[in-house]
């Protein structure tokens, strides 16, 4: 029984930071447009892979993920219009008064934790604890 609730609460875990790391994405697109939320559920599934499969590159593959998060696509470095469609732009129109610089460190960071925490959710107990 008490393993079967660790095991319910590991998934609360990844579920809960799973969510809190679309919440961005799924915000701009309810307004915009869902390239925010699809370039983060990507990353996202990939890290949990990373962290599966692959455990040596978790953490570069959360700092890149954390990254695309945290410095959404949309309007910053990914673009729409008409005439083009969509296109790579690397913040054209934005310099350094008008970029949210501090909101971006924070959310990075934040991002790292909650990356952290699905490490530790899909954790396998043979793993190595200190890793």
């Amino acid at each position: 029984m008490k393993r079967i609730s660790r095991k319910l609460f590991r998934i609360a875990v990844i579920g809960a930071a799973t969510l809190v790391l679309l919440a961005p994405g799924m915000v701009m697109a309810a307004a915009w447009t869902a390239a925010n939320l699809v370039i983060a559920l990507i990353a996202i599934v990939a890290t949990i892979a990373a962290a599966t499969w692959a455990p040596r590159i978790r953490w570069f593959s959360a700092i890149m993920a954390s990254l695309l998060i945290a410095i959404p696509p949309y309007p910053y470095w990914l673009f729409s219009s008409n005439s083009r469609g969509w296109y790579l732009h690397f913040f054209d129109g934005f310099n350094v008064q008008n970029l949210p610089i501090l909101g971006f460190a924070l959310y990075f960071a934040m991002a790292l934790f909650l990356f952290g925490a699905i490490f530790w959710a899909v954790r396998t107990p043979t793993q190595n604890q200190t890793a």
